[in-house]
């Protein structure tokens, strides 16, 4: 499969599972908009989720050690959202979106919640 949207591009990537009905895709990349801004990607439409990390890595002035704790620790709980949203009765969906550049919050059935 070709990647359609650049994986920086996180916006994007809402925008396409708001407006059209996505087939279930996983991307796993690792990007930068400049200097200062290197993010991982982990984006996932699988049955009832849609999950969007987008997490700060890589740059000349971020903590390497620090940001690799980060993200195991956001990857580990991501598997547990995987393995729980599979147990989703049809017709629930829930969203997850987590980015160090763009804030984070979750949705499910119509409902919006921020994270801080």
């Amino acid at each position: 499969m070709t990647v359609k949207i650049p994986p920086y591009g996180l916006e994007l990537y809402i925008k396409e599972a708001d407006e059209t009905h996505v087939e279930d895709y996983v991307v796993l990349a690792h990007s930068r908009y400049g200097v200062n801004s290197c993010a991982l990607q982990y984006y996932l439409a699988h049955g009832a989720l849609e999950m969007f990390l987008h997490l700060g890595w890589g740059s000349a002035y971020i903590n390497t050690e620090g940001s690799a704790l980060k993200i195991c620790n956001c990857l580990s709980l991501a598997d547990k959202i995987v393995q729980t949203a599979e147990k989703f009765k049809r017709g629930i969906r829930l969203r997850v979106v987590c980015s160090d550049f763009h804030g984070s919050y979750w949705s499910a059935g119509g409902i919006l919640e921020e994270v801080s």
